[in-house]
């Protein structure tokens, strides 16, 4: 999006360091169902792109290569101006799911605090220690309930419109690999020799509460479950904790190389992983030239001790808590508020679009098919 300049109505500080010395609680996650994203990104609230984790033998020396049908791919391309719509029809699908135990009155709201995309609020965690990625969010509130969504800067979209090549392909890789590793039933074979369809998602619609205070609902792209994890503990059928997350990651050859993967890349992988509650990450270490070389697992907890010199969990926690108080205080029925972070101010600027601006249309959260639809169904 372009740069707007409006007045700020509140900032809330970024310190560093940030300092948490009892981060609040994140309620396990209730999975409430699920959607995809099939061909050209056409919704579908069923589970047909739901992939299985096929693991090598060994993750040494497993030689494979990125570059596999790599111009025959359908590219992913970022800017698509899709905001939260496909969660929005998932709502739509599903509203009886947000009914109380044994309440047959009509429902009148989502009881629900925040409704957005996991992407946002990783970002958000992320901001105590980062130096580099600015974001602007909006949020508007409709019927009790907060919808937020990110834009993508004026930065990322020049940066995208010249990325080179290099980067391009090292973008595709990392849709490769999922193929190296998944098939879409438990002990199928990967195919990774076809090209594959970057636009596919399977997405998990979750539910939790941070602390006492913020009630969230958000979708989640998802890699591959795990049917390891389903045979040791079938309980966990409906659990996120069947899901693995997969990565790739340039090789580290130097010092340097390994302080910025511990510096930035842990905390991003650790914060996904646990907002949703998937338990590891599967990595795959490549060369310049996009071949595998050794695939690396890492737990949880393991993510966060291997980052512990560069960042903390407690406080990537509770600075997310106090942002949410801060969305609450400025957040305006039927209203757009911006949230805007620049790293080097060290703050979020918070800013009220003008209600009948240009502006005002072009990052309208929720569209009138939405609201339309949702006045029906609510009292």
């Amino acid at each position: 999006m372009e740069n707007f300049h409006y007045d700020v109505k509140d900032a809330l500080p970024v310190p560093r360091p940030f300092s948490a010395r009892n981060a609040p609680h994140l309620r396990e996650q209730v999975e409430l169902g699920n959607f995809c994203l099939k061909g050209d990104r056409q919704y579908v609230c069923d589970k047909s792109r739901m992939m299985y984790l096929i693991e090598p033998q060994s993750y040494e020396n497993v030689n494979w290569d990125l570059n596999m049908a790599f111009e025959s791919r359908i590219r992913k391309m970022s800017n698509l101006g899709e905001k939260i719509d496909h969660l929005l029809r998932w709502i739509m699908d599903n509203v009886e799911k947000f009914r109380a135990p044994c309440d047959r009155e009509k429902l009148s709201n989502l009881h629900t605090d925040f409704v957005c995309y996991r992407g946002l609020l990783t970002a958000i965690m992320c901001s105590v220690f980062e130096n580099k990625e600015s974001w602007i969010m909006g949020v508007t509130k409709y019927r009790g309930s907060i919808y937020m969504c990110q834009y993508d800067t004026a930065e990322k979209i020049h940066r995208e419109k010249f990325q080179p090549e290099r980067l391009i392909r090292a973008s595709g890789w990392g849709y490769k690999f999922e193929q190296f590793l998944t098939a879409p039933k438990p002990g199928g074979r990967p195919t990774p020799e076809e090209p594959n369809n970057e636009k596919e998602e399977y997405v998990s619609v979750v539910r939790t509460r941070l602390g006492e205070s913020h009630s969230l609902l958000f979708g989640a792209e998802i890699d591959a479950v795990d049917p390891k994890v389903l045979q040791k503990k079938p309980h966990l059928k409906h659990s996120t904790r069947r899901y693995v997350e997969m990565k790739t990651s340039r090789r580290i050859d130097n010092d340097r190389q390994n302080e910025t993967f511990l510096r930035y890349k842990t905390i991003k992988w650790w914060a996904q992983s646990y907002l949703i509650g998937i338990p590891r990450v599967i990595c795959g270490f490549r060369n310049d030239d996009g071949i595998v070389e050794r695939l690396e697992s890492y737990p949880l907890g393991t993510l966060a001790h291997l980052g512990k010199r560069f960042w903390r969990q407690e406080d990537s926690v509770q600075f997310l808590h106090t942002f949410l108080h801060f969305v609450k205080k400025h957040a305006v029925d039927d209203r757009i508020t911006l949230f805007e972070f620049m790293p080097s101010s060290h703050k979020i600027k918070c800013m009220l679009l003008p209600e009948h601006s240009h502006e005002f249309s072009q990052l309208r959260i929720l569209p009138p098919w939405y609201t339309d639809f949702m006045d029906g169904v609510l009292e």
